[in-house]
């Protein structure tokens, strides 16, 4: 997961020093796994090996890294990382500092809160979610067998099959719409069906059960925030205005492509860590179509979240959205941990 931007000012070693710190608090690298070494990491990065042998030698400095003769590198356990009382004060004046450059910029107070929140936000720990053998039946016909994956955060998924394949079965049966037959979904080893309150971390939006549907936006609002203890009210305000869409709007009102831009808006500001959307895009205009895929992808930048995107149309996947979020990646320099995978799961007929 470490990156390395090369038109930064900041040294390239001091780069993977931080990377290598944000793995670590993501859960990516976890306490006594081993790292790669020296000569691994340059060819992986594209860096002198040198550079990398200093970056380790800071990391050793701090306890964050240890090097064991003939095994090699290692993540310190924490437990076994005393504080150092002498680097907390010097990064407490350096903080000072910041703050004092920040207010002559006339940085209001709620900037800064809010680059702290963002903040807090990055330094999540990474989750995991399994479903493992997962069987469903409805009206004696088995609609979902043995169906087993994973997710991690920060990937962009597709799931591709038939209309009737049984993906809208499979969401329902993530978000708690159906109990399951058979297997498990867990999320960081938690079964959500015993332990409901992890469903917090999944967005779902049954369009074609939508109960919230004949609600104003204002009411449809006000429920998601009860349902998302994360919810980010002050982004859905900005973006609500910012593609001007009134609150007194009545949903079932609006046109497809702009129920379709709310959903996305809903989405993003449920700060839900799993996002699943069923034939998003379907017949979306191409402007609202790239209103949606910029809204999503620009939040899934900055965020530590998954989206698994369900469609009949592999077509659709490939060459409408790939290429949209191709250019949108390319303009935007970010990068996602695993940019697209595609699923493929067809009738066995």
């Amino acid at each position: 997961m470490v990156t390395i931007n090369k038109n930064s000012n900041r040294p390239y070693y001091e780069q993977l020093v931080i990377g290598i710190k944000e793995d670590i608090l993501h859960g990516i690298l976890e306490p006594g796994e081993k790292v790669p070494s020296v000569r691994e990491m340059a060819k992986q990065l594209l860096m002198n090996p040198n550079t990398v042998g200093k970056a380790y030698k800071v990391l050793e400095s701090e306890q964050v890294l240890v090097t064991v003769k003939g095994k090699g590198t290692f993540v310190k356990k924490q437990a076994n990382i005393p504080r150092d009382e002498e680097r907390i004060h010097d990064l407490h004046q350096q903080f000072h500092i910041l703050v004092i450059e920040a207010k002559h910029l006339q940085v209001t107070d709620e900037e800064l809160q809010e680059w702290l929140k963002q903040a807090k936000k990055r330094f999540r720990r990474f989750t995991i979610m399994k479903v493992s053998h997962l069987t469903k039946t409805i009206d004696q016909k088995l609609i979902l067998e043995d169906i087993t994956f994973e997710l991690t955060s920060n990937e962009l998924v597709g799931l591709i099959g038939r209309n009737g394949s049984g993906k809208t079965t499979l969401f329902r049966t993530i978000a708690g719409h159906y109990y399951t037959d058979g297997g498990e979904i867990t999320i960081d080893d938690k079964n959500i069906e015993t332990m409901p309150k992890e469903r917090q971390h999944i967005f779902y939006i049954d369009e074609k059960e939508n109960f919230l549907s004949q609600y104003s936006l204002k009411k449809i609002n006000a429920f998601y925030r009860a349902a998302y203890p994360n919810f980010d009210q002050d982004l859905f305000v900005s973006l609500m205005h910012e593609h001007e869409l009134p609150l007194r709007l009545s949903y079932n009102r609006m046109s497809k492509g702009m129920q379709g831009l709310f959903q996305m808006i809903l989405a993003v500001c449920s700060n839900a860590t799993y996002l699943l959307l069923d034939e998003p895009f379907d017949g979306l205009d191409v402007i609202v179509r790239k209103k949606v895929i910029g809204l999503l992808l620009e939040n899934m930048s900055e965020t530590k979240r998954t989206t698994l995107i369900a469609s009949h149309n592999l077509d659709e996947l490939e060459k409408r959205f790939f290429a949209i979020a191709v250019q949108f990646v390319n303009q935007k320099r970010v990068c996602l941990a695993q940019f697209f995978q595609i699923i493929v799961w067809y009738d066995k007929e």
